[in-house]
């Protein structure tokens, strides 16, 4: 027979984009805490499966690892949200940019 029976329904999600500046890196748990230009603050969790890229204006990209990732830096990030935690992303894709430092801006910044 040429017909496929379907057995099993995956629910795919649908992957999520943030980009932000780095806050706070955890070595222990590889998680990196972001922060986004609107004040929303997530922990993205990078898993050994994540593929993460280090961009600069002399080398281009260039595959990378979670000890590259430090605070201050800009960073993209590719992903999916935890299905326990509304505030958790599992990355598939980093980008991180060493030599754009990212300003969070402060409440008296972004009040009239």
């Amino acid at each position: 027979s040429r017909r496929t029976l379907a057995r099993f329904v995956t629910v795919v999600a649908i992957p999520t984009f943030i980009q932000g500046g780095v806050t706070a890196v955890d070595d222990k748990n590889f998680t990196v805490d972001v922060a986004t230009l609107d004040g929303k603050n997530f922990t993205v969790d990078i898993e050994y499966t994540t593929t993460t890229y280090s961009y600069t204006a002399s080398t281009g990209h260039v595959r990378s690892g979670f000890s590259k990732i430090k605070e201050g830096y800009s960073i993209i990030v590719t992903g999916s949200f935890d299905s326990k935690d509304e505030n958790k992303i599992l990355a598939s894709r980093v980008i991180i940019f060493p030599e754009i430092t990212f300003i969070q801006k402060s409440q008296s910044q972004t009040s009239p």
